[in-house]
């Protein structure tokens, strides 16, 4: 089955979404990026803007292009599949989150990038310096015991944010 939230270019095709689209996407998407982001890592390379932040970058970008037609959709075109697909999708696109958040090898890597700014322009140290600030707030720091309790408060607030905007809807 042909998934048009999966590699289109330009504007979402929304005439051609279907509900049953958005699940299998988002989990194709989040395999992916979760097998790539692990290739990134094991390269055993000097970590550098081209060889990860682009590639990482490029991965985000693949997934905002897939979850946004989505969110869209259960924004302003709200019906009960649609809700049910959507909350599917809510709880593990927040727990990829948290698991690129909470990735040592990922937040070292980001790390030594920022140790050796001599090469970077301006903006890409920025977007470094605001990289390594998500890490923390998503909990890099925090014991493994604390950063599993986070991750079960990110995945409650997530339940807890899509219901208060289902009854805002409602």
């Amino acid at each position: 089955m042909h998934n048009p939230l999966i590699n289109y270019m330009g504007l979402p095709p929304f005439n051609s979404i279907q509900i049953d689209h958005a699940i299998p996407a988002v989990e194709q998407i989040l395999t992916t990026n979760r097998i790539a982001i692990k290739e990134l890592l094991n390269h055993n390379i000097k970590p550098t803007w081209n060889n990860l932040i682009e590639p990482l970058e490029q991965l985000e970008n693949r997934l905002k292009l897939a979850w946004s037609p989505i969110n869209h959709l259960n924004s302003v075109n709200n019906n009960p599949e649609l809700r049910t697909a959507y909350n599917t999708c809510l709880p593990q696109l927040s727990l990829y989150a948290t698991e690129m958040g909470q990735n040592a090898e990922l937040y070292q890597a980001y790390k030594s990038m920022a140790d050796n700014t001599d090469s970077l322009r301006l903006t890409q140290r920025k977007v470094l310096t605001n990289a390594l600030r998500e890490f923390h707030l998503s909990g890099i720091d925090l014991p493994p015991d604390q950063q599993l309790r986070f991750k079960d408060i990110n995945q409650r607030l997530a339940q807890l944010s899509s219901k208060f905007s289902e009854n805002l809807l409602d």
